[in-house]
């Protein structure tokens, strides 16, 4: 389980997760997950879950988004030396 914070017009570019399915968990705010080009509203206490293998991308709205990721372990959670990974993060 993994908690994320994004601030408005943050979050997670438009990708597809082929290892594992993905329980996203509002925990505040309100955030906009696009599952196969269909956008669902996600806010605090409201959960979606996102099958492997589907395109996905998560954006943090006017307030701000908070969410646990609850999934399998995963072998790299972040990162690592020499990956660009973390290009696929959508900043300001």
């Amino acid at each position: 389980m993994t908690l994320l914070v994004w601030r408005p017009s943050e979050g997670i570019a438009e990708h597809v997760n082929e290892e594992m399915d993905v329980l996203v968990v509002g925990f505040a705010g309100e955030g906009l997950i696009s599952i196969d080009d269909e956008n669902h509203s996600v806010n605090a206490g409201q959960a979606i879950l996102i099958p492997k293998g589907s395109k996905r991308s998560i954006l943090a709205l006017d307030g701000g988004f908070s969410h646990l990721n609850v999934h399998q372990r995963r072998k790299r959670l972040m990162p690592g030396l020499g990956t660009d990974s973390w290009k696929n993060r959508v900043l300001p």
